[in-house]
């Protein structure tokens, strides 16, 4: 009778994981073969442990690495045997955006909008918007965040975002406002048109770097 090995079975990345197939168990654990045993193991896609997802990447065997994704593997028993499902937790990609592009965003996943990055299951990614910036000679405001597709409050410039699925965060502006003052001498009460129509003196609200066409009058009656 020929003599018996131990199998012993374990996961790398997390424990705990239910292996299927010749040599059924949860790892870590041993198994004992006759020597030339063809033992068949298989390990599952995904695990999930304390709500953390886990994937699949590679068995090893006797230290040797098996092709990638491949979840069944077999073992001949010619000694003590070593297989090891090899594990590592799920990323989601976190997209970040700007309107207009060219943001640098800081927190934990920092970036010059648009970037994205890959985070760890459930792990909580922290982003913070500049207030005001400048894109060329053009001057902009933060207005709010969107994290996929739905507003989030008006001036928030920190968010966080729970990674349990992927996600897209886009931080959006508005150019800067301006005032326009308009007057007349020597007298007032002109009637001015164009691109900011009004009667002198006034004020109107523009952005920033914007041309102003205005006219005045040839002439006007004072009413004095």
């Amino acid at each position: 009778m020929p003599p018996k090995y131990d199998l012993s079975v374990s996961s790398t990345g997390t424990t705990g994981v239910s292996i299927t197939g010749d040599a059924p168990g949860t790892t870590d654990y041993v198994a004992r073969f006759f020597s030339g045993t063809v033992v068949n193991l298989t390990a599952p896609a995904t695990v999930v442990t304390e709500s953390l997802h886990y994937n699949f990447v590679r068995w090893a065997v006797d230290g040797e690495d098996r092709p990638l994704g491949q979840l069944g593997v077999q073992v001949t028993m010619t000694t003590g045997n070593t297989a090891v499902a090899a594990y590592q937790m799920r990323k989601y990609t976190l997209s970040v955006q700007s309107t207009p592009p060219g943001v640098s965003i800081t927190g934990t996943a920092p970036g010059t909008a648009p970037y994205s990055a890959d985070m760890d299951d459930q792990t909580t990614a922290s982003l913070t918007a500049p207030g005001t910036m400048a894109i060329g000679q053009s001057d902009y405001v933060f207005l709010r965040w969107k994290v996929d597709g739905a507003d989030r409050p008006l001036g928030q410039t920190i968010i966080m975002i729970i990674m349990d699925a992927a996600h897209t965060a886009s931080a959006v502006y508005e150019p800067a406002k301006r005032t326009l003052t308009v007057q007349s001498t020597p007298v007032a009460g002109v009637n001015v048109s164009g691109d900011k129509p009004g009667t002198t003196n006034y004020t109107a609200t523009c952005d920033n770097n914007q041309t102003i066409s205005l006219v005045a009058v040839a002439s006007t009656t004072s009413g004095a």
